[in-house]
């Protein structure tokens, strides 16, 4: 069919179904960037709960013989690490997207194409660029959808991962301190 068409309007179609085409890929890869994402936010969340969980260990062991600044340095390094927990949290969030389309939205373009070419004798060339572009403008949605929830999702992350490093450069520094701290009171030999 596509033959039979004047050269201008196969180029048209051409260059709409190589769009069509980009879209399918870039949603492909959008959402493969989409479980990356979350899959980080799953191990900043576990990491922050394994390192509340050392700090409480942490105070539990020597918090009533520590100083006031340590203990307000840890308190300070939990909190950044529940931020780091809620930001991750956050990240893992269900959004609504809008949806990539469906067999059955493929099936509807085709029955309406062959409704309209048994209707028409010529035009048809224009009824498959009105058709393209609907399905372009389809994917459009979906990837502007799936771009902005990973834009949204790179951000919560980006500020989990910040405050998860700062919670465990605190805790960390708690650790070495309260090691040499034991050292010499004598604690450790």
């Amino acid at each position: 069919m596509c033959d039979e068409l004047p050269e201008n309007k196969k180029f048209v179609i051409d260059l709409l179904e190589q769009a069509l085409e980009r879209y399918e890929a870039e949603y492909s890869e959008l959402f493969d960037r989409w479980r990356g994402l979350e899959s980080k936010a799953q191990v900043a969340l576990t990491t922050s709960g394994i390192f509340v969980s050392a700090s409480g260990l942490l105070v539990k062991e020597v918090g009533s013989t520590f100083p006031s600044e340590m203990n307000l340095a840890l308190a300070f390094a939990i909190a950044l690490l529940v931020l780091s927990v809620t930001c991750s949290v956050t990240v893992l969030v269900v959004r609504p997207l809008e949806s990539s389309p469906t067999g059955e939205g493929y099936t509807k373009y085709a029955l309406d194409a062959l409704r309209v070419i048994e209707r028409l004798d010529n035009g048809i060339a224009d009824y498959q660029i009105h058709l393209i572009q609907d399905k372009i403008r389809v994917w459009q949605d979906t990837v502007v959808s799936l771009r902005d929830g990973n834009d949204l999702k790179a951000q919560c992350l980006k500020t989990a991962q910040y405050l998860l490093l700062a919670g465990l450069l605190l805790v960390a520094s708690a650790i070495i301190i309260t090691i040499f701290w034991k050292q010499n009171k004598g604690v450790v030999s």
